[in-house]
């Protein structure tokens, strides 16, 4: 990912320090959960820089006023702002795709583990079994209650 963003040299480590937390806190698994992942960090980093920056262009003045009548730093200060929410946007919508992508693989191997369970001695149980509906922006998963054993595809009395 470092190589993918563009990083100067005396950030990098800066840079790897936050893609490894994210990374030992999401643990993203599989190439889709992966590239949002980097999508997540490349956002979380943007901020950082952001900030950054901002407090950069603010720590030349020498009060407060002196800020506010400034029109070039209140320009610029706007034009980071704008960034700022863009970025914002992306982190926000990253995290949520990645942790509804994570939930619905965890709820997906519940349910197959489960079921690999469930079919070793439970012949006599119903089974509620967990229909997967997608849509084009997120997952939702759907507890289908059927009352009934689904075996192949197909409804059995």
């Amino acid at each position: 990912m470092a190589n993918a963003q563009l990083i100067p040299f005396q950030d990098r480590q800066e840079f790897e320090a936050l893609q490894a937390g994210y990374e030992d806190e999401i643990r993203p698994q599989g190439a889709l959960q992966c590239s949002i992942f980097n999508e997540l960090v490349a956002s979380a980093w943007n901020l950082h820089r952001i900030r950054r920056t901002a407090a950069e262009l603010c720590s030349t003045m020498q009060s407060y006023s002196e800020l506010l009548d400034n029109a070039e730093i209140q320009t610029e200060l706007d034009r980071i702002a704008r960034h700022k929410s863009r970025i914002e946007r992306t982190f926000h919508r990253s995290l949520r795709e990645l942790k509804a992508l994570q939930t619905n693989s965890a709820i997906g191997s519940y349910a197959r583990g489960k079921a690999s369970l469930g079919n070793r001695n439970r012949a006599h149980c119903k089974t509620n079994p967990i229909q997967v509906i997608q849509f084009p922006s997120t997952r939702l998963m759907n507890l289908a209650r059927s009352g009934s054993d689904r075996k192949g595809g197909k409804t059995q009395s």
